[in-house]
Order: structure tokens, then C-alpha cells, then sequence
């Protein structure tokens, strides 16, 4: 049963994950949409003068951190498979 109990926390722990690790990267990330909303289909974007903050670099820093909440979940059910079968 301990397993189970494991597994299911790990499973739901991707919420708190998130708000922990995610959520300020999210916020940047729809800052950025934000920015750039009101260009047109043939206007050009250009990421001058901001730092490590670009689009490219906060989608490539969210995917790690997705990455780890894959991980999580990856855990948490191997756990219950584990579990099942022994």
C-alpha cells in the first residue's frame, strides 16, 4: 500500500512542481506573447538589448524544466507498476 500512496503523491506532486519551479518562467514566457501580439504577419521580430531574458532562451529553460516534471510523473508510475506487480 505504501507504494501506491508513493506513487499517487509523486503523480499529483506535478502541481506543486509547477507553482514551485515553473510558474515564473511561465509568466515571463506570457510577457513575451504579450509584447508581441499587436505585430503584423510580416513584421520582423528582433531580440536586442535583453539579456539572457529572450523568447528562445526562456522556451529552451521551460523545456528543462518540463523535462522534470515528465521525470515525476515517470517515477510515479513506475512505482505503481512495481507495486502491481510484486
Amino acid at each position: 500500500m505504501l507504494g501506491y500512496a508513493a506513487a499517487g503523491a509523486l503523480c499529483v506532486g506535478i502541481v506543486p512542481y509547477t507553482m514551485a519551479f515553473m510558474l515564473k518562467t511561465n509568466g515571463k514566457l506570457l510577457r513575451k506573447g504579450e509584447e508581441v501580439k499587436g505585430l503584423k504577419d510580416g513584421d520582423d521580430v528582433v531580440e536586442v538589448g535583453l539579456g539572457e531574458e529572450t523568447a528562445h532562451k526562456l522556451v529552451d529553460w521551460w523545456g528543462v524544466l518540463n523535462f522534470g516534471r515528465g521525470l515525476v510523473m515517470l517515477t510515479g508510475g513506475v512505482i505503481g507498476v512495481w507495486t502491481a506487480l510484486n
